[in-house]
């Protein structure tokens, strides 16, 4: 069982394009985390009148703000990091815990590469060759992943610590030279010397959470996680491996959608704790930020979509969907003309989470306009309604994509 889940969960993530999208989608969440952050504390500072609260608002934008230089700052370390998680098969900052080098989800746990000191040409050659056994080769795809989401990973991690740290300096009034110990002084502190692990919490939640390998231990409204009874599914049932290879990032990508979704991430029972403060100012300002560029980006999407450059899940009906899919039409995909009048389609179905998002806007728009004169004043159940084709019928079209 355990080489059969190891065979297939590679099988289906060895093409390019997955490899792309999972580069696209976690560079969009390196960017796309400092920018919530910024959108609402910004949005915050507008409402509060609490003196303390704006100056930890201002904080958080300014810590938001610098976040990107230390991102790109950090290119390097980051390159070295997702190179030597390669080469073990496994993360440096999380020690067995990401997706891609577990054995609970890939079937078989990678074996490090005994790579010899790169000091020639001559040095890769024997490098590959040495470690080109059938295993390795088939475990290319999951060890590839998995370096590339540590690379992320360790941008955010540090990007995070770095930025904390030039904020609380500058709030004691360091001088640059004080501020630039004073950083240092904060990422050794963060980093474990011997092994390279994550010792900042905070921070590393932050880094897991912008590669989607965040603990499925969120709370729910109703009952427990979810996510985390699959994943108890998976463990006291080896087998259903073969139906589900993933659960963390799918799972994490899922409600990432929901958040950034207006209206929609109001039923997420973290979400609302996010969005009242429970969970911390920071954490607030996030929410914030979801539901404001949320907005914005639903009614762009809302106007292309009546426009026709934005499709949705398109026709109910099976047999009205095969005849127009045979003109070329394809569901959840930008739209384009050329010169000669002629349609291009470009899915967008795979890039989660801005994907869920984006279709369920699209769906919503397509009811109203196949069905006006309907009552659409429940919008809860509009939502649900496309809720349920978007997970359906978009999904079914993503996996079919990827074979």
């Amino acid at each position: 069982m355990d080489k059969s889940t190891f065979y297939m969960t590679n099988g289906l993530l060895w093409m390019w394009p997955t490899h792309l999208v999972n580069m696209t989608t976690n560079a969009m969440m390196l960017v796309g985390r400092p920018t919530e952050k910024i959108f609402g504390s910004a949005a915050l500072q507008l409402v509060t009148k609490d003196a303390a609260k704006k100056a930890e608002l201002s904080s958080i934008s300014r810590q938001a703000m610098r976040e990107y230089t230390y991102m790109v700052s950090s290119i390097g370390d980051g390159l070295k990091s997702a190179l030597e998680a390669f080469r073990r098969g496994d993360s440096i900052l999380t020690p067995h815990n990401s997706e891609y080098f577990n054995s609970s989800s890939t079937g078989i746990a990678a074996d490090a590469l005994n790579w010899k000191p790169v000091n020639s040409v001559w040095d890769v050659v024997e490098n590959a060759w040495t470690s080109a056994t059938w295993q390795n080769i088939v475990g290319l795809p999951t060890r590839t992943i998995g370096g590339a989401d540590e690379f992320f990973k360790l941008l955010r991690y540090r990007s995070v610590v770095q930025s904390r740290a030039y904020v609380k300096a500058v709030e004691k009034g360091l001088n640059p030279q004080e501020t630039k110990a004073y950083i240092e002084k904060s990422l050794n502190k963060a980093i474990d010397p011997a092994s390279g692990q994550a010792l900042d919490q905070t921070a590393l939640l932050e880094a897991q959470t912008t590669t989607f390998q965040q603990d499925l231990n969120y709370a729910t409204t109703i009952g427990g996680s979810l996510g985390r009874g699959i994943q108890n599914l998976r463990k006291s049932a080896p087998i259903t491996a073969l139906i589900l290879p993933f659960v963390k990032t799918p799972v994490n990508v899922l409600r990432y959608g929901i958040k950034m979704t207006p209206g929609l991430n109001l039923a997420q029972k973290e979400y609302r704790q996010m969005l009242s403060g429970q969970m911390g100012a920071e954490a607030k300002a996030h929410a914030m930020g979801q539901m404001a560029i949320g907005s914005l980006f639903a009614s762009f999407v809302a106007h292309q979509t009546l426009n026709g450059t934005i499709t949705g899940a398109g026709p109910k009906d099976q047999k009205l969907k095969q005849e127009l899919m045979a003109t070329g039409w394809r569901p959840y995909s930008f739209v384009s003309t050329d010169a000669e009048g002629n349609k291009q389609y470009l899915q967008f179905s795979r890039f989660d989470p801005v994907a869920t998002a984006m279709g369920l806007v699209a769906d919503v728009v397509e009811m109203y306009q196949k069905d006006p004169e309907r009552d659409y004043s429940d919008v809860a159940l509009a939502i649900s309604i496309a809720m349920a084709k978007n997970l359906g019928k978009r999904r079914s079209s993503r996996i079919s994509t990827q074979r």
